[in-house]
């Protein structure tokens, strides 16, 4: 008969509590709470979350799945309604100060959820505001053109460091513009212009990334783009492409690691449910959330991260996005 110490060359442990520094494969029994453990990867999946109680999409999100926020919005919903900011626990939405300008269509973010900022979108518009945990405040320094759909991104820091590119004007646009606490400064263009981009939000300004987005107007053939592209402090550089096209979508992470949620696809366009991660050099595959979806408001990190709402028709579902690669498991018998 096959024993685990003819497989492992050892026996199972018996310890009174979960032993570090662990290895893949190892098992003990825990005395303490009688079941046998072991340690071994689980690989990433998507979970549900506490629903929004506001259902929207198109919103700007901030934070990670225990302590996120979710920020303004577009749903079925009157105006007053769309400037919601809701805070999210882990497990439940609850209501906080809304916002202070009504920016529901595609907003640039960047920040945290005790310091975010949010700027441009629809109308468009070139308006600002700023959230210190508590409320949000205009302090008046507009961008140098209004724009929504833009690709952009500043990390935690974005409060005086951000940087706005791309989106429509009316018109596509290809504008890039860096943001440093009190001005806006136009600098290098993108290479390629269009609407609607993905980005990793949590990079810092000197360091973004924006992925996909619409590169003409409709009714193009199909008219969304897989394309990447990496900002250095002075220039746009054209990387790897994702794996399909996409507009709308979701998206969160940093330079080296990168989510796109879902979006649209193809003429006429078409929900996906699809996801893509990036570990700054190409673009993989992962686990798709449970059902197409775009405009999802979305933050966190390639290990932790929420997909909270989106269209159609102003969802309010949340999905939890997890990548611990290795964890501590619980055998039960059979």
């Amino acid at each position: 008969m096959t024993t685990y110490k003819g497989i492992r060359g050892f026996t199972i442990q018996s310890l009174a509590s979960d032993p570090s520094n662990l290895t893949t494969g190892q098992i003990w029994y825990n005395t303490t709470s009688t079941v046998i453990k072991g340690y071994a990867s689980i690989g990433a999946a998507w979970s549900s979350g506490g629903d929004l109680n506001t259902g929207r999409g198109n919103g700007s999100g901030y934070g990670t799945t225990s302590a996120g926020m979710a920020a303004s919005g577009s749903g079925p919903q009157p105006a007053a309604e769309e400037m919601k900011t809701e805070t999210y626990d882990g497990t439940s939405w609850t209501q906080a100060a809304n916002s202070v300008i009504y920016q529901k269509t595609s907003a640039g973010a960047s920040g945290t959820t005790t310091a975010a900022l949010m700027f441009g979108a629809g109308t468009p518009n070139s308006a600002i505001q700023s959230y210190d945990g508590t409320s949000w405040s205009d302090p008046g320094h507009d961008m140098n053109t209004g724009r929504m759909g833009m690709g952009s991104g500043g990390g935690p820091g974005g409060q005086t460091a951000s940087i706005a590119s791309g989106g429509w004007e009316p018109g596509l646009s290809s504008l890039t513009e860096t943001y440093n606490g009190s001005t806006w400064t136009e600098v290098n263009n993108c290479n390629t212009a269009r609407v609607y981009i993905a980005s990793a939000y949590g990079s810092p300004q000197t360091t973004a990334l924006i992925f996909g987005g619409q590169s003409t107007s409709w009714p193009a053939t199909p008219n969304q783009v897989d394309l990447t592209e990496q900002w250095n402090g002075t220039c746009w550089t054209e990387v790897n492409d994702m794996n399909g096209i996409r507009s709308e979508a979701g998206s969160f992470g940093i330079s080296t690691g990168a989510m796109a949620v879902a979006g649209y696809r193809g003429f006429p366009a078409g929900l996906i449910d699809e996801v893509e991660q990036y570990d700054g050099t190409s673009w993989t595959e992962v686990a798709d959330v449970s059902a197409p979806r775009s405009y999802s408001i979305c933050s966190g990190s390639v290990t932790e991260g929420f997909s909270a709402g989106g269209s159609p028709g102003g969802l309010a579902v949340t999905e939890e996005w997890a990548d611990p690669n290795f964890s501590t498991v619980t055998f039960t018998a059979s």
